[in-house]
């Protein structure tokens, strides 16, 4: 499980519901797919970005989040929960 921590519902009425990518990588070069989560609609203040049933992770591998949506980003924290 892998939980990014930002500040939500940041949505506008531009942009009502920004949308936050995580994709992954073993060279830093080459990515997978990206899976998406929403960071909250206006006012979704409690909303949890989290991805779960995430497979094995490599040693080295990397993850990457992107927020392109053009609204305030604060991250806070990233949180993983390792079996």
């Amino acid at each position: 499980m892998l939980e990014l921590t930002v500040e939500s519902g940041v949505g506008d009425a531009a942009t009502p519901n920004p949308v936050v990518w995580l994709d992954r990588s073993m060279d830093g070069k080459t990515w997978t797919s990206p899976r998406t989560r929403r960071l909250g609609r206006i006012g979704e203040y409690g909303h949890r970005a989290i991805w779960r049933r995430n497979g094995r992770a490599k040693r080295f591998e990397v993850f990457r989040f992107t927020i392109t949506d053009p609204v305030k980003v604060v991250i806070i924290k990233l949180e993983a929960d390792i079996v």
